[in-house]
């Protein structure tokens, strides 16, 4: 694993200043759903980017994320988790683009620490050059699957360009698999 990391972290610096950077940030919530009824949490992230050749984008995503409430009389634990991904994008019309990004990570939490990986197909559709909504899937599963790590979501939204290296999204989500819930999602990403 920490080959693979570090075989990232040197392609990424080979090509940080080829094609634009930028940096994007999230705040999420979600209330439990299901057999995680009651188990809300909130989570930040910051995922620095780069963008390169044809449609190529590479980022490292830091996540940091807490259950609401407390046991015991303390909060509940912090969960942190580093992943580095890599998306491709594919024009289909003017108005339809397609993606698919791929990842693989780092989870620390007070139990354990595991190696985990995400697939996520993506589609945008353009109401207009600035304005989108936009549909993603998320598989995520650990390696070692005793870890109880494996979700599917889907998230709907929609984001809008403000200025050209500034955007505003939000995304609703539904996830279900070893933990179960709906969120929103708030996103601001920063271009350079």
């Amino acid at each position: 694993m920490k080959k693979l990391i570090t075989a990232f972290f040197v392609m990424l610096s080979s090509t940080a200043f080829a094609g634009g950077s930028g940096v994007v940030m999230e705040y999420s919530h979600e209330n439990g759903d299901g057999k995680d009824a009651g188990k809300n949490s909130n989570a930040v992230s910051i995922a620095p980017y780069f963008k390169f050749g044809d449609n190529w984008t590479a980022d490292v995503k830091l996540d940091t994320s807490r259950d609401t409430g407390q046991t015991a009389g303390k909060n509940k634990e912090i969960k942190d988790s580093i992943m580095g991904r890599i998306r491709k994008d594919y024009k289909i019309t003017n108005d339809i683009k397609v993606g698919l990004r791929l990842g693989v990570g780092e989870r620390f939490t007070q139990k354990a620490d595991y190696a985990f990986y995400t697939i996520e197909p993506m589609a945008f559709y353009y109401i207009t050059p600035d304005w989108n909504l936009n549909v993603l899937y998320r598989y995520r599963n650990a390696f070692d699957t005793a870890n109880n790590y494996q979700t599917d979501t889907w998230k709907l939204g929609t984001s809008y360009k403000v200025t050209p290296n500034d955007e505003l999204g939000v995304k609703f989500s539904t996830k279900y698999g070893d933990s179960e819930s709906k969120g929103v999602e708030f996103t601001y990403s920063r271009g350079f």
